[in-house]
């Protein structure tokens, strides 16, 4: 089971049907080392959800609860729906954010390494 942030959305009534669908597919079926965090800032953008895991890396998920009928047309920039008009492309969201989140952590000189020929070619002999 994941560690997820916060501990329950059930009562938000900002978070969608599935927001709160996904948000408890992903704590009860993600690895216990997993993190999942739900609308946290990133510099004054909200994804729905963040996920750390030390063998995944970092994802981001935009949930959008459209009907895939109402769906009309859609392009890289943009998304057309007959129930909501014209929305951003989810993908291109997603990778805005964790574009963000990267730059963030570039802040963070503890979390930058420098990696050197030599450090390269350890690396390359240790993997055989």
């Amino acid at each position: 089971m994941a560690k997820v942030i916060p501990e329950s959305i059930s009562s938000i009534e900002a978070a969608t049907a599935g927001e709160k669908r996904l948000f408890k597919i992903l704590q009860n079926n993600l690895p216990s080392d997993y993190i999942v965090w739900y609308d946290i800032r990133v510099n004054k953008r909200y994804p729905d959800f963040v996920i750390l895991g030390l063998d995944l890396g970092i994802v981001v998920l935009e949930v959008k609860d459209w009907s895939l009928n109402s769906i009309e047309s859609a392009n890289s920039n943009t998304y057309t729906l007959s129930t909501l008009g014209t929305k951003a492309n989810p993908l291109r969201q997603a990778r805005e954010y964790i574009l963000n989140i990267v730059n963030e952590l570039k802040k963070d000189k503890c979390l930058l390494q420098r990696i050197t020929m030599k450090m390269l070619k350890s690396y390359i002999s240790m993997d055989g």
